[in-house]
């Protein structure tokens, strides 16, 4: 479990920000452990780091980074009659790692064995897919395709033009 929350962590953030760029605490209408301390969030991130020995191992899965499109496209999914109050995130096996063999096989959090399926949850507890019954899979695993920039950081650190 605790490494699915250090995994899932920077999505549930991302997905915190599903029409704007509002400052965490004007947030309205979130519960109290929705939203956390960026500190909480890097001793979440550093324990999972720690449990896969981060310093000698570059095979594991650190985060991951999802475009923020099709998640935007799910949130404005009222148009098609439903409304967005959660994501499912689901672990997967990339179509590379399963037409190599690995269809079935466990890949443990390996980067290039494993990838996220994202899609909504309506008020009813049903799924809320895009157009054509269509679910988000966007996401590209760091190490190896990790972004310059502070985001490409193990851990949540300050933007150097914010401080």
């Amino acid at each position: 479990m605790k490494k699915t929350t250090g995994i899932l962590l920077p999505i549930l953030v991302l997905a915190a920000c599903n029409q704007n760029t509002q400052n965490p605490a004007q947030v309205t209408n979130v519960t109290s452990t929705a939203i956390i301390s960026r500190d909480t969030a890097n001793m979440m991130v550093s324990s999972y780091l720690s449990s896969i020995n981060v310093a000698a191992n570059d095979t594991d899965v650190r985060s991951f980074f999802i475009d923020a499109a099709p998640i935007k496209a799910l949130f404005d999914s009222a148009a098609i009659g439903a409304s967005v109050k959660q994501l499912k995130i689901f672990l997967a096996h990339t179509p590379q790692y399963i037409h190599g063999g690995g269809q079935n096989i466990n890949c443990g959090y390996r980067k290039n064995g494993i990838t996220l399926v994202i899609t909504g949850v309506d008020l009813a507890g049903n799924y809320v897919y895009l157009p054509d019954q269509t679910a988000v899979n966007r996401s590209t695993s760091c190490p190896s395709n990790c972004p310059t920039g502070t985001s490409g950081n193990n851990l949540l650190i300050l933007n150097t033009t914010l401080q």
